[in-house]
């Protein structure tokens, strides 16, 4: 059922709108649609006639959206892709510039969904990150110790003598490295054994393959 409001009703409205209120403002004074009051304020004569005073909450809004606009503009200008190129070029484009301007003002300048881009962020990340580089640097050092040993040294022995070094890494580093190359110690007591086994071997058969009982031989 459509309300009716009386001059009065509107007159005052009109008033506060011109003396600075916002329509939301009034909306929530008054209880009175958004659109009836917009349509209030364009039959206005007095709206009309007058300029509306801007209060500073709209100065300040009105500055900061003139300031996002610069950027955004700036951002644009020195891009060397476009809001239509590739999503991998504009990811590319929004991480050199992750320093320099907010990530949430660069996916809105570029047209890139921020939940997409902190997923591409995450899916790379493994891949670049510095727990891998620092593997990547401790492999051959590790193998080295583990051959120069006879191969008898596990990680926890070659974490020891890296951590005398001045390495500082987790032992489940060295064990992961370790596991990865397929390095895996050979127990000091259990090698001896195998080379003695070695030695004491003996041809007990001598091409003779003839048996007088089962398991003879």
């Amino acid at each position: 059922m459509k309300k009716n409001y009386s001059k009065e009703q509107k007159s005052n409205v009109i008033k506060k709108y011109m003396s600075g209120e916002t329509i939301t403002e009034l909306n929530s004074e008054f209880g009175i649609s958004r659109s009836t009051l917009y349509k209030w304020i364009d039959k206005s004569t007095d709206c009309q006639k007058q300029e509306r005073k801007v209060n500073m909450r709209d100065f300040l809004d009105l500055k900061q959206k003139c300031k996002q606009q610069e950027l955004m503009i700036e951002i644009l200008q020195n891009s060397p892709c476009t809001v239509g190129s590739p999503l991998s070029e504009r990811y590319d484009y929004i991480v050199s510039l992750s320093d320099k301007y907010s990530i949430n003002l660069l996916c809105k300048t570029m047209k890139v969904a921020k939940g997409s881009y902190y997923n591409h962020i995450f899916r790379n990340k493994n891949e670049n990150t510095t727990y891998e580089e620092k593997k990547r640097e401790l492999t051959p050092i590790i193998e080295k110790i583990f051959l120069d040993n006879n191969q008898i040294y596990g990680a926890s022995k070659i974490h020891a003598i890296l951590k005398d070094r001045g390495y500082i890494v987790s032992q489940n580093t060295f064990a992961d490295i370790m596991h990865k190359n397929g390095w895996f110690c050979i127990g000091n007591g259990a090698k001896k054994l195998y080379y003695m086994n070695l030695e004491r071997k003996q041809n007990l058969l001598n091409q003779q393959f003839t048996v007088s009982r089962p398991n003879e031989v």
